[in-house]
């Protein structure tokens, strides 16, 4: 319930799934104690601002991935940024208006030292973008 609307309130809570608002208050206090439940956030819609673009970039690097994953995270546009295995150590997702600003972000992830390869590619179509729908029993 909390997903789809952080809004809600825990009494609110316990009334609809018949349960004692303590039962639903320890609950919700211990999802937050687990850092399971880390925090109440609005969900904004990319598109209706104007960020229509979606990439998902691979970076191949010579080293120093601590770096290079820090300093992608504080770069503006970024969703995610994952380190994995295979022939690329990085995979980014983020958003933009247009291509214009795609280039720049290559251009700056280039400035970034240890940085190989960089394979950015462009979303056709968005599927599903959605973390909601992790359960948490």
């Amino acid at each position: 319930m909390l997903r789809e609307n952080s809004r809600v309130s825990l009494r609110e809570i316990s009334t609809k799934l018949d349960k004692a608002p303590g039962t639903v208050i320890n609950r919700v206090a211990d999802l937050q104690n687990e850092g399971i439940l880390k925090k109440y956030t609005i969900v904004l819609d990319p598109t209706k601002l104007g960020f229509t673009q979606t990439a998902v970039i691979l970076i191949q690097t010579g080293g120093c991935v601590e770096f290079i994953k820090n300093s992608i995270s504080t770069m503006t546009n970024v969703l995610s940024v994952y380190q994995i295995t295979g022939d690329f150590d990085v995979v980014i997702t983020a958003k933009f208006k247009e291509n214009s600003e795609l280039a720049s972000f290559v251009k700056q992830l280039q400035k970034i030292n240890g940085i190989r390869r960089i394979i950015p590619g462009v979303a056709l179509e968005v599927i599903k973008e959605d973390t909601t729908s992790l359960c948490v029993a």
